[in-house]
Protein backbone atom coordinates (compact mmCIF):
# COMPACT_ATOMS: atom_id res chain seq x y z
CA UNK A 1 0.00 0.00 0.00
CA UNK A 2 1.42 3.48 -1.09
CA UNK A 3 1.94 5.89 1.56
CA UNK A 4 -0.64 9.53 1.45
CA UNK A 5 1.07 12.12 -0.51
CA UNK A 6 1.88 14.86 1.59
CA UNK A 7 0.47 18.14 1.90
CA UNK A 8 2.13 20.51 -1.18
CA UNK A 9 3.43 22.84 1.71
CA UNK A 10 5.95 20.06 3.01
CA UNK A 11 7.17 19.63 -0.42
CA UNK A 12 7.78 23.22 -1.10
CA UNK A 13 11.15 24.80 -0.23
CA UNK A 14 11.46 25.50 3.36
CA UNK A 15 13.52 28.82 2.81
CA UNK A 16 10.14 29.86 1.82
CA UNK A 17 8.13 28.71 5.00
CA UNK A 18 10.89 29.88 7.26
CA UNK A 19 11.07 33.82 5.45
CA UNK A 20 7.18 33.37 6.26
CA UNK A 21 7.87 32.76 10.30
CA UNK A 22 10.31 34.78 10.83
CA UNK A 23 8.09 37.78 9.35
CA UNK A 24 5.31 36.58 11.72
CA UNK A 25 7.80 36.40 14.25
CA UNK A 26 8.99 39.82 14.11
CA UNK A 27 5.05 40.89 13.39
CA UNK A 28 4.56 39.24 17.10
CA UNK A 29 7.40 40.56 19.00
CA UNK A 30 6.94 44.12 18.04
CA UNK A 31 3.04 43.93 18.46
CA UNK A 32 3.91 42.80 22.27
CA UNK A 33 7.14 46.00 22.61
CA UNK A 34 4.71 48.25 21.62
CA UNK A 35 1.32 46.92 23.70
CA UNK A 36 4.10 46.90 26.89
CA UNK A 37 4.86 50.69 25.68
CA UNK A 38 0.97 51.00 25.29
CA UNK A 39 1.56 52.79 21.73
CA UNK A 40 -0.67 52.34 19.70
CA UNK A 41 -2.15 54.37 16.56
CA UNK A 42 -6.00 56.06 16.60
CA UNK A 43 -8.33 54.04 14.58
CA UNK A 44 -12.08 55.63 15.55
CA UNK A 45 -14.21 54.49 13.09
CA UNK A 46 -17.59 56.59 13.25
CA UNK A 47 -20.45 54.47 12.50
CA UNK A 48 -23.29 55.68 9.87
CA UNK A 49 -25.45 54.56 6.91
CA UNK A 50 -23.86 54.00 3.84
CA UNK A 51 -25.29 55.24 0.80
CA UNK A 52 -25.80 52.50 -1.52
CA UNK A 53 -23.11 53.53 -4.51
CA UNK A 54 -20.68 55.65 -2.48
CA UNK A 55 -17.44 54.74 -1.84
CA UNK A 56 -18.65 52.82 0.92
CA UNK A 57 -19.52 49.81 -0.20
CA UNK A 58 -16.41 49.33 -1.10
CA UNK A 59 -15.08 48.48 2.23
CA UNK A 60 -12.52 51.55 2.82
CA UNK A 61 -10.20 50.00 5.59
CA UNK A 62 -9.70 50.97 8.89
CA UNK A 63 -6.42 53.97 8.81
CA UNK A 64 -3.31 53.79 10.86
CA UNK A 65 -3.35 57.56 12.48
CA UNK A 66 -0.56 59.39 13.68
CA UNK A 67 0.91 62.42 14.99
CA UNK A 68 3.59 65.04 12.70
CA UNK A 69 5.85 64.21 15.64
CA UNK A 70 5.78 59.97 15.33
CA UNK A 71 8.89 58.82 14.27
CA UNK A 72 9.17 57.13 11.37
CA UNK A 73 10.72 54.10 13.24
CA UNK A 74 7.67 53.69 15.02
CA UNK A 75 5.72 54.35 12.03
CA UNK A 76 7.06 51.34 10.37
CA UNK A 77 6.21 49.28 13.41
CA UNK A 78 2.54 50.62 13.52
CA UNK A 79 2.39 49.61 9.62
CA UNK A 80 4.33 46.10 10.09
CA UNK A 81 1.71 44.89 12.84
CA UNK A 82 -1.08 46.54 11.03
CA UNK A 83 -0.22 44.79 7.71
CA UNK A 84 -0.79 47.93 6.47
CA UNK A 85 0.61 50.22 3.35
CA UNK A 86 0.57 53.72 4.63
CA UNK A 87 -0.03 55.78 7.26
CA UNK A 88 -2.18 59.23 7.39
CA UNK A 89 -0.72 62.12 9.55
CA UNK A 90 -3.04 64.36 11.64
CA UNK A 91 -3.18 67.53 13.53
CA UNK A 92 -3.97 67.77 17.01
CA UNK A 93 -8.06 67.69 15.79
CA UNK A 94 -7.36 64.85 13.58
CA UNK A 95 -7.52 66.60 10.28
CA UNK A 96 -5.83 64.68 7.38
CA UNK A 97 -2.15 66.68 6.95
CA UNK A 98 -0.52 64.26 5.10
CA UNK A 99 0.10 60.59 3.86
CA UNK A 100 3.43 58.78 4.47
CA UNK A 101 3.73 55.23 2.25
CA UNK A 102 5.99 51.96 2.40
CA UNK A 103 8.17 53.93 -0.49
CA UNK A 104 8.44 56.90 1.48
CA UNK A 105 10.29 55.13 4.24
CA UNK A 106 12.33 53.26 1.66
CA UNK A 107 13.51 56.62 -0.38
CA UNK A 108 13.35 59.15 1.86
CA UNK A 109 14.82 57.35 5.05
CA UNK A 110 16.79 54.60 4.39
CA UNK A 111 17.51 56.32 0.58
CA UNK A 112 18.83 59.39 2.06
CA UNK A 113 20.25 58.41 4.72
CA UNK A 114 18.74 59.06 8.06
CA UNK A 115 17.82 57.74 11.11
CA UNK A 116 14.59 56.53 11.31
CA UNK A 117 14.33 56.77 14.84
CA UNK A 118 15.20 60.63 14.82
CA UNK A 119 13.38 61.60 11.67
CA UNK A 120 9.67 62.52 12.51
CA UNK A 121 7.16 61.87 10.33
CA UNK A 122 5.96 65.28 9.10
CA UNK A 123 9.91 66.00 7.54
CA UNK A 124 9.00 62.44 5.05
CA UNK A 125 5.28 63.09 4.67
CA UNK A 126 3.02 63.71 1.31
CA UNK A 127 0.97 67.00 2.68
CA UNK A 128 -2.44 67.53 2.20
CA UNK A 129 -3.37 64.28 0.07
CA UNK A 130 -6.14 64.66 -1.93
CA UNK A 131 -9.30 62.73 -0.25
CA UNK A 132 -12.79 61.78 -1.16
CA UNK A 133 -15.96 62.52 0.82
CA UNK A 134 -18.13 59.77 2.18
CA UNK A 135 -21.10 60.18 -0.26
CA UNK A 136 -18.76 60.34 -3.68
CA UNK A 137 -19.97 57.99 -6.09
CA UNK A 138 -17.30 54.78 -5.92
CA UNK A 139 -16.74 55.09 -9.60
CA UNK A 140 -15.73 58.83 -9.34
CA UNK A 141 -13.30 57.81 -6.80
CA UNK A 142 -11.50 54.72 -8.65
CA UNK A 143 -11.47 57.14 -11.54
CA UNK A 144 -9.73 59.57 -10.06
CA UNK A 145 -7.45 56.74 -8.51
CA UNK A 146 -6.55 55.26 -11.84
CA UNK A 147 -6.28 58.64 -13.51
CA UNK A 148 -3.95 59.95 -10.56
CA UNK A 149 -2.18 56.31 -10.24
CA UNK A 150 -2.54 56.74 -6.22
CA UNK A 151 -3.22 53.58 -4.40
CA UNK A 152 -4.57 55.27 -1.41
CA UNK A 153 -7.29 57.46 -0.68
CA UNK A 154 -8.62 59.00 2.30
CA UNK A 155 -12.49 59.25 2.73
CA UNK A 156 -13.42 61.78 4.95
CA UNK A 157 -16.64 62.88 6.38
CA UNK A 158 -18.73 65.97 6.91
CA UNK A 159 -16.80 67.30 9.30
CA UNK A 160 -13.44 65.77 7.91
CA UNK A 161 -12.76 63.25 10.18
CA UNK A 162 -11.19 60.24 8.83
CA UNK A 163 -13.60 57.42 8.37
CA UNK A 164 -11.35 55.07 6.59
CA UNK A 165 -8.89 55.02 3.31
CA UNK A 166 -10.05 53.46 0.14
CA UNK A 167 -7.55 51.01 -1.39
CA UNK A 168 -8.01 50.01 -4.92
CA UNK A 169 -5.86 46.87 -5.03
CA UNK A 170 -8.09 45.82 -1.78
CA UNK A 171 -11.43 46.89 -4.19
CA UNK A 172 -10.29 45.51 -7.20
CA UNK A 173 -9.45 42.19 -4.86
CA UNK A 174 -13.07 41.98 -3.93
CA UNK A 175 -14.52 42.00 -7.39
CA UNK A 176 -11.77 39.92 -9.30
CA UNK A 177 -13.46 36.68 -8.84
CA UNK A 178 -16.55 38.47 -10.77
CA UNK A 179 -14.02 39.45 -13.51
CA UNK A 180 -12.77 35.75 -13.79
CA UNK A 181 -16.35 34.68 -13.67
CA UNK A 182 -16.97 36.69 -17.04
CA UNK A 183 -14.06 35.67 -18.23
CA UNK A 184 -14.99 32.16 -17.55
CA UNK A 185 -18.06 32.93 -19.58
CA UNK A 186 -16.80 34.31 -22.34
CA UNK A 187 -14.01 31.50 -22.78
CA UNK A 188 -17.05 28.89 -22.97
CA UNK A 189 -19.03 31.30 -25.66
CA UNK A 190 -15.95 31.44 -28.01
CA UNK A 191 -15.74 27.92 -27.20
CA UNK A 192 -18.82 27.01 -28.45
CA UNK A 193 -18.69 29.29 -31.70
CA UNK A 194 -15.28 27.92 -32.29
CA UNK A 195 -16.87 24.60 -32.28
CA UNK A 196 -19.32 25.63 -35.05
CA UNK A 197 -16.77 27.22 -37.30
CA UNK A 198 -14.78 23.91 -36.94
CA UNK A 199 -18.09 22.13 -38.32
CA UNK A 200 -18.45 25.09 -41.01
CA UNK A 201 -14.24 25.12 -41.88
CA UNK A 202 -13.28 28.11 -41.22
CA UNK A 203 -11.09 28.39 -43.92
CA UNK A 204 -13.56 28.16 -46.75
CA UNK A 205 -15.26 31.60 -45.34
CA UNK A 206 -14.46 34.89 -46.37
CA UNK A 207 -11.33 36.78 -44.77
CA UNK A 208 -13.46 38.99 -42.82
CA UNK A 209 -15.30 36.00 -41.20
CA UNK A 210 -11.60 34.79 -40.36
CA UNK A 211 -10.10 37.91 -39.09
CA UNK A 212 -13.41 38.55 -36.85
CA UNK A 213 -12.73 35.27 -35.02
CA UNK A 214 -9.01 36.00 -34.61
CA UNK A 215 -10.02 39.23 -33.12
CA UNK A 216 -13.01 37.73 -30.59
CA UNK A 217 -9.87 35.01 -29.81
CA UNK A 218 -7.31 37.86 -28.76
CA UNK A 219 -10.25 39.68 -26.96
CA UNK A 220 -11.22 36.75 -24.74
CA UNK A 221 -7.79 35.88 -24.20
CA UNK A 222 -7.39 39.40 -22.89
CA UNK A 223 -3.98 41.60 -22.71
CA UNK A 224 -0.86 39.78 -21.71
CA UNK A 225 1.93 41.44 -19.72
CA UNK A 226 3.73 42.18 -23.12
CA UNK A 227 1.10 45.20 -23.33
CA UNK A 228 2.93 47.21 -19.55
CA UNK A 229 6.49 45.88 -20.29
CA UNK A 230 8.30 48.59 -21.36
CA UNK A 231 11.30 51.11 -20.40
CA UNK A 232 9.46 51.97 -17.14
CA UNK A 233 9.11 48.36 -16.06
CA UNK A 234 12.81 47.00 -16.98
CA UNK A 235 14.77 44.91 -14.44
CA UNK A 236 17.22 46.75 -11.79
CA UNK A 237 19.72 44.41 -10.56
CA UNK A 238 21.84 43.97 -7.78
CA UNK A 239 24.55 42.21 -6.12
CA UNK A 240 23.48 39.90 -3.04
CA UNK A 241 27.14 41.51 -1.85
CA UNK A 242 25.63 44.47 -1.71
CA UNK A 243 23.95 46.42 1.87
CA UNK A 244 20.16 47.46 2.18
CA UNK A 245 21.79 51.02 1.69
CA UNK A 246 23.07 50.11 -1.70
CA UNK A 247 19.69 48.59 -3.13
CA UNK A 248 17.69 50.86 -1.89
CA UNK A 249 19.83 54.12 -3.63
CA UNK A 250 19.33 51.73 -6.47
CA UNK A 251 15.52 52.01 -6.24
CA UNK A 252 15.35 55.53 -5.75
CA UNK A 253 17.61 56.71 -8.47
CA UNK A 254 15.38 54.11 -10.90
CA UNK A 255 11.92 55.31 -9.19
CA UNK A 256 11.36 51.46 -8.82
CA UNK A 257 9.95 49.89 -5.78
CA UNK A 258 11.48 46.12 -6.27
CA UNK A 259 15.01 45.55 -7.13
CA UNK A 260 16.18 41.74 -8.02
CA UNK A 261 19.18 39.98 -6.23
CA UNK A 262 21.97 38.22 -8.33
CA UNK A 263 23.88 35.51 -7.52
CA UNK A 264 27.38 35.22 -8.18
CA UNK A 265 26.55 32.93 -11.33
CA UNK A 266 24.34 35.34 -12.21
CA UNK A 267 20.84 33.67 -11.30
CA UNK A 268 18.32 35.59 -9.92
CA UNK A 269 18.61 34.90 -6.33
CA UNK A 270 16.29 37.12 -4.81
CA UNK A 271 13.89 40.10 -4.59
CA UNK A 272 13.63 43.12 -2.61
CA UNK A 273 11.32 45.69 -1.82
CA UNK A 274 10.37 48.83 -0.41
CA UNK A 275 7.82 46.42 2.04
CA UNK A 276 10.60 44.15 2.73
CA UNK A 277 12.48 47.83 4.04
CA UNK A 278 9.91 48.76 6.12
CA UNK A 279 9.48 45.30 7.93
CA UNK A 280 12.67 43.72 7.93
CA UNK A 281 14.55 46.60 7.84
CA UNK A 282 13.60 49.56 10.12
CA UNK A 283 10.95 47.93 12.14
CA UNK A 284 13.35 45.25 12.87
CA UNK A 285 16.37 48.08 14.20
CA UNK A 286 19.06 46.85 11.84
CA UNK A 287 21.53 49.78 10.05
CA UNK A 288 21.14 49.84 6.42
CA UNK A 289 24.44 50.13 5.75
CA UNK A 290 25.71 47.11 7.90
CA UNK A 291 22.63 45.16 6.63
CA UNK A 292 23.61 42.48 3.97
CA UNK A 293 20.79 42.39 1.15
CA UNK A 294 20.70 38.82 1.38
CA UNK A 295 19.68 38.79 4.82
CA UNK A 296 16.54 40.54 4.29
CA UNK A 297 16.04 39.43 0.72
CA UNK A 298 13.24 37.08 -0.28
CA UNK A 299 14.87 33.89 -1.94
CA UNK A 300 13.74 32.59 -5.57
CA UNK A 301 10.56 35.24 -6.31
CA UNK A 302 8.24 33.59 -8.25
CA UNK A 303 8.02 34.64 -12.18
CA UNK A 304 5.74 35.02 -14.90
CA UNK A 305 6.62 34.24 -18.62
CA UNK A 306 5.38 37.65 -20.65
CA UNK A 307 3.14 35.83 -22.82
CA UNK A 308 1.08 35.56 -19.41
CA UNK A 309 -2.38 37.36 -19.50
CA UNK A 310 -3.02 40.21 -16.93
CA UNK A 311 -5.54 38.48 -15.50
CA UNK A 312 -3.58 35.27 -14.61
CA UNK A 313 -0.49 37.12 -13.65
CA UNK A 314 -2.82 39.11 -10.84
CA UNK A 315 -4.06 35.50 -9.85
CA UNK A 316 -1.06 34.52 -9.24
CA UNK A 317 0.11 37.59 -7.28
CA UNK A 318 -2.99 37.57 -5.32
CA UNK A 319 -2.87 34.12 -4.38
CA UNK A 320 1.07 34.33 -3.39
CA UNK A 321 0.50 37.46 -1.57
CA UNK A 322 3.32 39.68 -3.12
CA UNK A 323 2.89 42.96 -4.95
CA UNK A 324 6.06 42.59 -7.35
CA UNK A 325 6.44 39.78 -10.26
CA UNK A 326 9.54 39.14 -12.38
CA UNK A 327 8.90 38.76 -16.12
CA UNK A 328 10.73 36.39 -17.95
CA UNK A 329 11.05 35.89 -21.86
CA UNK A 330 13.10 32.54 -22.33
CA UNK A 331 15.72 32.08 -19.50
CA UNK A 332 16.26 36.41 -18.89
CA UNK A 333 14.28 38.31 -17.07
CA UNK A 334 12.90 41.19 -19.30
CA UNK A 335 10.76 43.37 -16.30
CA UNK A 336 9.43 43.40 -13.40
CA UNK A 337 5.39 44.53 -13.17
CA UNK A 338 3.68 45.68 -9.39
CA UNK A 339 0.15 44.63 -9.00
CA UNK A 340 -1.21 48.30 -9.28
CA UNK A 341 0.25 48.65 -12.94
CA UNK A 342 -1.64 45.43 -13.61
CA UNK A 343 -4.46 46.43 -11.95
CA UNK A 344 -4.52 50.25 -13.78
CA UNK A 345 -4.46 48.23 -16.96
CA UNK A 346 -7.20 45.86 -16.38
CA UNK A 347 -9.72 48.78 -15.39
CA UNK A 348 -8.17 51.18 -18.14
CA UNK A 349 -9.43 47.91 -20.83
CA UNK A 350 -12.56 47.85 -19.01
CA UNK A 351 -13.22 51.72 -19.85
CA UNK A 352 -12.00 51.44 -22.91
CA UNK A 353 -14.73 48.97 -24.10
CA UNK A 354 -17.35 50.66 -22.38
CA UNK A 355 -15.99 53.91 -23.92
CA UNK A 356 -15.78 51.81 -27.82
CA UNK A 357 -19.54 51.18 -26.93
CA UNK A 358 -20.53 54.05 -25.77
CA UNK A 359 -19.13 55.55 -29.32
CA UNK A 360 -21.17 52.86 -31.59
CA UNK A 361 -23.76 53.63 -29.81
CA UNK A 362 -24.10 57.03 -27.72
CA UNK A 363 -27.82 56.55 -26.06
CA UNK A 364 -26.54 53.84 -24.28
CA UNK A 365 -23.85 55.88 -22.67
CA UNK A 366 -25.61 55.90 -19.86
CA UNK A 367 -26.45 52.22 -19.48
CA UNK A 368 -22.25 51.93 -20.28
CA UNK A 369 -21.81 54.00 -16.53
CA UNK A 370 -24.28 51.54 -14.85
CA UNK A 371 -22.29 48.86 -16.10
CA UNK A 372 -18.58 49.98 -14.92
CA UNK A 373 -20.62 51.00 -11.56
CA UNK A 374 -21.98 47.92 -11.17
CA UNK A 375 -18.75 46.11 -11.52
CA UNK A 376 -17.58 47.64 -8.36
CA UNK A 377 -21.09 47.37 -6.85
CA UNK A 378 -22.30 44.53 -6.95
CA UNK A 379 -25.51 43.00 -5.13
CA UNK A 380 -24.07 40.54 -3.25
CA UNK A 381 -21.70 42.99 -1.92
CA UNK A 382 -24.76 45.24 0.04
CA UNK A 383 -25.81 42.61 2.36
CA UNK A 384 -22.06 42.97 3.86
CA UNK A 385 -21.58 46.73 3.07
CA UNK A 386 -20.67 47.79 6.67
CA UNK A 387 -19.49 44.84 8.13
CA UNK A 388 -15.85 44.92 6.88
CA UNK A 389 -15.58 49.02 8.38
CA UNK A 390 -17.79 48.86 11.17
CA UNK A 391 -16.92 45.61 12.71
CA UNK A 392 -16.29 46.00 16.45
CA UNK A 393 -12.63 45.03 17.01
CA UNK A 394 -11.31 43.76 20.43
CA UNK A 395 -7.79 45.29 19.90
CA UNK A 396 -5.75 48.15 17.96
CA UNK A 397 -4.92 45.24 15.30
CA UNK A 398 -7.50 44.36 12.73
CA UNK A 399 -6.08 42.02 9.90
CA UNK A 400 -7.88 41.58 6.33
CA UNK A 401 -7.84 40.32 3.62
CA UNK A 402 -5.52 42.10 2.12
CA UNK A 403 -1.57 42.45 0.11
CA UNK A 404 0.67 41.25 3.02
CA UNK A 405 3.61 43.28 4.74
CA UNK A 406 5.72 40.59 3.22
CA UNK A 407 4.63 41.38 -0.18
CA UNK A 408 7.42 39.99 -2.06
CA UNK A 409 7.38 36.74 -0.06
CA UNK A 410 6.72 34.35 -3.25
CA UNK A 411 4.64 32.36 -0.62
CA UNK A 412 2.59 30.19 -3.45
CA UNK A 413 1.96 26.59 -2.77
CA UNK A 414 0.98 25.42 -5.80
CA UNK A 415 2.98 27.54 -8.79
CA UNK A 416 0.95 26.22 -11.69
CA UNK A 417 -2.86 26.01 -9.83
CA UNK A 418 -5.29 24.55 -12.04
CA UNK A 419 -7.74 26.66 -14.28
CA UNK A 420 -10.57 24.98 -12.17
CA UNK A 421 -9.38 26.80 -8.86
CA UNK A 422 -8.02 29.72 -10.38
CA UNK A 423 -11.19 30.76 -12.30
CA UNK A 424 -13.91 31.16 -9.71
CA UNK A 425 -16.22 28.14 -10.00
CA UNK A 426 -14.68 26.73 -6.80
CA UNK A 427 -16.65 25.87 -3.78
CA UNK A 428 -15.68 29.05 -1.97
CA UNK A 429 -15.04 32.38 -1.81
CA UNK A 430 -11.11 33.50 -0.62
CA UNK A 431 -12.99 35.53 2.03
CA UNK A 432 -14.77 33.32 3.93
CA UNK A 433 -13.20 30.70 6.42
CA UNK A 434 -15.06 28.16 7.96
CA UNK A 435 -13.54 27.27 11.49
CA UNK A 436 -14.98 23.97 12.99
CA UNK A 437 -14.87 23.20 16.74
CA UNK A 438 -16.39 20.53 19.36
CA UNK A 439 -17.09 20.76 22.86
CA UNK A 440 -17.06 18.45 24.72
CA UNK A 441 -14.64 17.15 22.68
CA UNK A 442 -15.95 13.98 23.63
CA UNK A 443 -18.65 14.32 21.47
CA UNK A 444 -18.93 13.28 17.43
CA UNK A 445 -20.89 16.33 16.51
CA UNK A 446 -19.21 19.51 15.57
CA UNK A 447 -19.95 23.31 15.46
CA UNK A 448 -19.17 24.94 12.67
CA UNK A 449 -18.60 28.67 11.99
CA UNK A 450 -18.12 31.02 8.93
CA UNK A 451 -15.78 34.11 9.34
CA UNK A 452 -14.68 36.72 7.08
CA UNK A 453 -10.93 37.16 6.55
CA UNK A 454 -11.23 40.76 7.61
CA UNK A 455 -13.16 40.02 11.03
CA UNK A 456 -11.30 39.74 14.18
CA UNK A 457 -10.83 38.00 17.02
CA UNK A 458 -13.64 39.15 19.36
CA UNK A 459 -16.66 38.56 16.16
CA UNK A 460 -14.49 34.38 16.44
CA UNK A 461 -15.29 34.60 19.79
CA UNK A 462 -19.16 35.83 19.24
CA UNK A 463 -19.51 33.05 16.85
CA UNK A 464 -18.14 30.06 19.15
CA UNK A 465 -20.39 31.96 22.43
CA UNK A 466 -23.61 31.94 20.22
CA UNK A 467 -22.81 28.11 19.50
CA UNK A 468 -21.79 26.82 22.89
CA UNK A 469 -23.92 29.20 24.80
CA UNK A 470 -21.04 30.59 27.22
CA UNK A 471 -18.76 33.60 27.80
CA UNK A 472 -15.50 34.28 25.51
CA UNK A 473 -13.98 34.36 28.95
CA UNK A 474 -14.06 31.49 29.88
CA UNK A 475 -12.02 29.62 27.47
CA UNK A 476 -8.78 29.38 25.24
CA UNK A 477 -8.38 28.76 21.65
CA UNK A 478 -5.84 26.59 19.77
CA UNK A 479 -5.18 25.29 16.03
CA UNK A 480 -2.81 22.88 14.64
CA UNK A 481 0.00 24.18 12.59
CA UNK A 482 1.48 23.42 9.80
CA UNK A 483 4.26 21.79 12.11
CA UNK A 484 1.28 19.83 13.90
CA UNK A 485 1.92 22.21 16.77
CA UNK A 486 -0.45 23.25 18.81
CA UNK A 487 -0.79 27.44 18.78
CA UNK A 488 -2.69 29.60 21.22
CA UNK A 489 -4.77 32.00 19.22
CA UNK A 490 -4.58 35.24 21.30
CA UNK A 491 -4.68 38.00 18.87
CA UNK A 492 -5.73 39.37 15.77
CA UNK A 493 -2.62 38.86 14.20
CA UNK A 494 -2.74 34.78 15.47
CA UNK A 495 -5.69 34.51 13.92
CA UNK A 496 -4.58 35.89 10.77
CA UNK A 497 -1.19 33.74 10.81
CA UNK A 498 -4.17 30.64 11.14
CA UNK A 499 -5.76 31.63 8.20
CA UNK A 500 -2.75 32.17 6.41
CA UNK A 501 -1.25 29.00 7.22
CA UNK A 502 -4.01 26.78 5.62
CA UNK A 503 -4.42 29.05 2.99
CA UNK A 504 -1.37 27.88 1.88
CA UNK A 505 -2.44 24.49 1.90
CA UNK A 506 -4.99 25.32 -0.48
CA UNK A 507 -7.95 25.06 2.28
CA UNK A 508 -10.18 27.55 3.72
CA UNK A 509 -11.26 25.17 6.60
CA UNK A 510 -9.90 24.53 9.78
CA UNK A 511 -10.57 22.68 13.07
CA UNK A 512 -10.23 24.93 16.51
CA UNK A 513 -9.28 23.26 20.01
CA UNK A 514 -11.15 25.13 22.88
CA UNK A 515 -9.66 24.62 26.60
CA UNK A 516 -12.03 25.78 29.56
CA UNK A 517 -10.70 27.33 32.22
CA UNK A 518 -13.32 25.70 34.83
CA UNK A 519 -14.12 27.75 37.88
CA UNK A 520 -17.46 27.84 40.06
CA UNK A 521 -19.29 30.18 38.56
CA UNK A 522 -19.43 29.67 34.97
CA UNK A 523 -19.16 26.64 32.28
CA UNK A 524 -20.79 25.26 29.18
CA UNK A 525 -23.96 23.72 29.66
CA UNK A 526 -22.13 19.94 29.02
CA UNK A 527 -18.68 21.29 31.15
CA UNK A 528 -20.00 19.35 34.21
CA UNK A 529 -20.06 15.94 32.20
CA UNK A 530 -16.84 16.36 30.59
CA UNK A 531 -14.52 17.94 32.47
CA UNK A 532 -12.47 14.96 33.84
CA UNK A 533 -12.01 13.83 30.35
CA UNK A 534 -11.02 17.15 28.56
CA UNK A 535 -7.01 16.24 28.53
CA UNK A 536 -7.53 13.10 26.57
CA UNK A 537 -10.29 13.94 24.74
CA UNK A 538 -8.52 17.16 23.68
CA UNK A 539 -5.81 14.83 22.83
CA UNK A 540 -7.91 12.10 20.79
CA UNK A 541 -9.24 15.19 18.82
CA UNK A 542 -6.04 15.90 17.69
CA UNK A 543 -5.19 12.48 16.78
CA UNK A 544 -8.99 12.53 15.14
CA UNK A 545 -7.92 15.81 12.85
CA UNK A 546 -4.49 14.07 11.27
CA UNK A 547 -6.57 11.43 10.54
CA UNK A 548 -9.02 13.52 8.85
CA UNK A 549 -6.10 15.53 7.25
CA UNK A 550 -4.60 12.57 5.64
CA UNK A 551 -8.06 10.90 4.58
CA UNK A 552 -8.59 14.31 2.76
CA UNK A 553 -5.53 14.30 0.92
CA UNK A 554 -6.54 10.81 0.02
CA UNK A 555 -9.80 11.79 -1.38
CA UNK A 556 -7.79 14.50 -3.19
CA UNK A 557 -5.61 12.55 -5.19
CA UNK A 558 -8.29 9.82 -5.98
CA UNK A 559 -10.71 12.71 -7.42
CA UNK A 560 -7.24 14.28 -9.45
CA UNK A 561 -6.68 10.57 -10.88
CA UNK A 562 -10.30 10.15 -11.87
CA UNK A 563 -9.89 13.23 -14.12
Amino acid sequence: MTSPKKPELEQKPSFRIRQLKKDNALRRRIELELSRRRESSSRTIRKGKIVHGSVMQLHPLEPIICRRATSCYDAARLMSTHRENCVLVVDSDGKVEGIVTAKDLAFRVVGEPMLASSVPLEKIMTPDPICTHVSCIASEALDLMVEKRFRHLPVLDDDGTIVGVLDIAQAYLQHMEKLERLHESSLKLYEALDSVNTELDLNDQPRQVYDYFQNLQAKVKGPSLQLVVNDTTSAVFVSDRASVYEATELMKKYNTTAILVKARNLELAGIFTSKDVVLRVIAAGLDPKNCSLIRVMTPKPDTAHISTTIQSALRQMFNGHFLNLPVVEGTEVVAVVDVLLLIYATLNQIKRIQTSTSMLSPESSSEQDLLWEGFWLSPDQNDQASAGLHSNHSGNYSPRYELYPSDSVSFVIDEHPDSSTAISGSSFQKGDFVFKFKWPVSEERFHRITLRDDQSLERLRDLIDEKLSVNSKQYSIYYLDDDDDLVAITSDSDLYDCICQYWAMSTNKAELFLHFSVDGNASPKQLSESTGNLDSGFRNAIILTSLIGLAAIAGIITYKNRR
